[in-house]
């Protein structure tokens, strides 16, 4: 193997590495993301539980409203995101996918 060789091969052995750990380093924001959407999405159904209960004792503005609240919550559940390390390149991407294969075949 030649002297270039061995370091393109270096090179994208380290490239591969930093986007692994880029991806651990994403775990607590993709939990995070994962948690505030399920509360989000959680309290959005409570209160169209709270609004069919309204509408069965007549109480309809009242339904309506919490209806369109929850609808709102839902919406913004979807825009939820917070920060992470960007995969700047092939060879990052490439050890994200190598780091949650290895993580997945762990569970």
């Amino acid at each position: 193997m030649s002297k270039y060789d061995k370091n393109k091969r270096r090179c994208a052995t380290r490239a591969i590495e930093k986007g692994a750990v880029k991806s651990i380093a994403n775990i607590p924001s993709d939990l995070g993301k994962m948690l505030m959407k399920g509360s989000a999405l959680q309290a959005a159904g409570e209160m169209e539980q709270a609004a069919a209960m309204q509408g069965v004792f007549g109480q309809t503005q009242s339904a309506a409203e919490l209806s369109q609240g929850a609808q709102e919550v839902r919406a913004s559940a979807n825009s939820i995101d917070l920060p992470k390390f960007k995969m700047s390149n092939a060879a990052l991407a490439g050890g994200d996918k190598i780091d949650s294969e290895n993580v997945i075949s762990l569970l």
